[in-house]
């Protein structure tokens, strides 16, 4: 895995990056679905640092590495990775995860479920992607 340090944050990141998307669809078109698919990788792990609900909007999602400057008093959501059996990695962001009593994972943000992994036979490893240096709980 390789880190990127870039000056932006990850909002302008992404609107640039699916301003890109749209270009090269505009002018490649069926040639530029591999760039097309490569940008909304990056895309994706924006949103994982920023997650944005179903109306679009950031609100109160936040998490360690969103670039809100003021997050006092706004619930922290955490991204979740979990391995699955079949080596596939995915990550869900979160404010909190349960392990059943029958092994499925079920991933919460407030009262909504947002995923639930069902079998404990369709994962097996599940870590919270750590905290960075000097950030602390909002």
């Amino acid at each position: 895995m390789t880190s990127y340090e870039v000056p932006d944050g990850p909002k302008m990141l992404r609107e640039t990056l699916c301003l890109a998307q749209t270009a090269i669809g505009a002018v490649a078109g069926v040639t530029g679905q591999h760039h097309i698919a490569l940008l909304q990788r990056l895309v994706d792990e924006c949103d994982r640092h920023r997650p944005l609900g179903r109306d679009g909007t950031h609100g109160d999602r936040h998490t360690r590495t969103c670039g809100c400057e003021d997050k006092q008093g706004a619930r922290l959501v955490r991204v979740f990775t979990f391995r699955r059996w079949s080596g596939r990695e995915e990550s869900v962001t979160a404010s909190s995860v349960e392990i059943a009593a029958s092994g499925a994972l079920v991933f919460r943000d407030g009262d909504r479920i947002v995923l639930a992994v069902s079998s404990p036979r369709d994962w097996h490893d599940l870590r919270e992607q750590p905290e960075e240096q000097g950030h602390g709980e909002a």
